[in-house]
């Protein structure tokens, strides 16, 4: 229930929007499927933010319950919608509180690779959110340059990346060809739920920040 309330505003946005592109689209038919576009992704960013803020809540109520566990899995589950370094910062605590660590999070994963190998780390799909009202390049160290992924001014996307056999990822973020800010995602090694989930903000000391979401 508390889903079908949280979709209903954002799909009566998106009605709202297609009912007025006639009229763009007949003045400037050139401009017609930027606007488009533009519409769509400020959709996907507000059902993105609308799920993230379900799962927030849920996490909050777990939290009421006295399930901290739950709630720090519930919480960090959210980051992977919208990641947010002012919910890193309040896990932090409970983290410490309940004893867990994102090392110990394994869901439904085999444990061994077939032949009885252990299974190394597998392709996760990262998330960044560029905050900044520029927008930036992000790249993976190591890999091919077409490989680097735009991500425009207050869009979120999701791109795939190989960590390495310690489970680090080393990411860079680009503007104009120069290196702004590089940081190191260590996720567990060997298969898991961890995801790295990542915040580009100019206004914001250090500007990139890595965090980790589960799914």
């Amino acid at each position: 229930m508390t889903r079908r309330i949280l979709l209903c505003p954002v799909l009566f946005v998106a009605l709202a929007a297609v009912e007025g592109l006639p009229d763009a689209r007949a003045a400037d038919p050139a401009a017609a499927p930027t606007a488009i576009g533009e519409e769509t992704e400020r959709q996907k960013l507000a059902l993105r933010r609308a799920v993230a803020t379900a799962m927030r809540d849920e996490a909050y109520a777990l939290q009421k319950k006295g399930q901290i566990r739950d709630a720090v899995i519930r919480y960090r589950q959210s980051l992977v919608y919208w990641p947010d370094t002012g919910l890193e910062a309040y896990i932090a605590p409970l983290e410490q509180r309940a004893g867990f660590q994102v090392m110990h999070y394994r869901p439904e994963v085999p444990k061994d690779a077939p032949g009885g190998a252990a299974a190394g780390p597998a392709l996760v799909y990262a998330v960044v959110r560029n905050r900044s009202s520029r927008d930036i390049v992000l790249r993976v160290r190591g890999e091919a340059p077409e490989a680097a992924t735009a991500v425009r001014a207050g869009e979120i996307r999701i791109r795939p990346v190989a960590p390495g056999p310690g489970g680090d990822v080393i990411f860079e973020v680009l503007r104009d060809g120069q290196v702004l800010e590089t940081r190191t995602w260590k996720g567990p090694p060997g298969p898991s739920g961890a995801v790295p989930a990542l915040l580009y903000d100019d206004s914001l000391q250090g500007r990139l920040f890595v965090m980790t979401g589960l799914r």
